[in-house]
């Protein structure tokens, strides 16, 4: 379940399905307690629409309010993905250059600054529109790098302690973010 498909059955009219779609989303803890409060504005509007005892306008009005706040919440959730994307790849970069003993160390250093160059455009982003697309695939063209046991990239990475482990947690976030954008997957297989 991804985001667009919450927002094709909040398109369809189908709030309580959404909320629970939601559930299947990778949610930090924080967001689960933000989701908890939609499911409870929408329990309320519902036993209200049930027992008939509010307007029709005013049941309106309480829908629209709700479906902007899970529109507004999955906005959230992807911004936050995407910029724990950003962070986790400039954490890779700086551990690439302090702790990466092999001697082309700085061809893949420099490479990593460039995307993390790119990626500073995040931090204005406002909505996963506001992304560019190829910034986001530059980190999945970086990470794919890796899995070629003969580039620069990969004999780099042996010479960092959990190397291999931190890349691959970094693919799996790029996975869930790429789709949004519609970018290709890293196979799961080096994953």
């Amino acid at each position: 379940m991804t985001t667009d498909d919450v927002r094709k059955l909040i398109s369809n009219n189908q709030l309580q399905q959404a909320l629970t779609a939601c559930d299947q989303l990778a949610l930090p803890d924080d967001f689960k307690s933000k989701l908890l409060a939609l499911k409870a504005s929408y329990r309320e509007y519902n036993n209200h629409r049930i027992d008939g005892d509010m307007r029709s306008d005013d049941l309106e009005i309480t829908r629209a309010g709700i479906t902007k706040r899970i529109l507004l919440f999955l906005s959230e959730y992807e911004l936050v993905c995407i910029t724990d994307l950003k962070n986790n790849f400039v954490a890779l970069t700086d551990n690439i250059e302090n702790n990466a003993t092999h001697e082309d160390k700085a061809v893949v250093v420099d490479e990593a600054k460039q995307i993390t160059a790119d990626l500073q455009s995040i931090d204005t982003a406002e909505k996963k529109e506001d992304v560019k697309p190829g910034v986001i695939k530059r980190i999945g063209d970086f990470i794919a790098k890796f899995h070629d046991k003969d580039s620069t990239q990969s004999k780099v990475l042996a010479t960092i302690k959990d190397g291999v482990s931190v890349v691959q947690e970094l693919g799996k976030k790029y996975n869930s973010i790429a789709q949004w954008f519609m970018l290709p997957q890293i196979p799961t297989v080096f994953l």
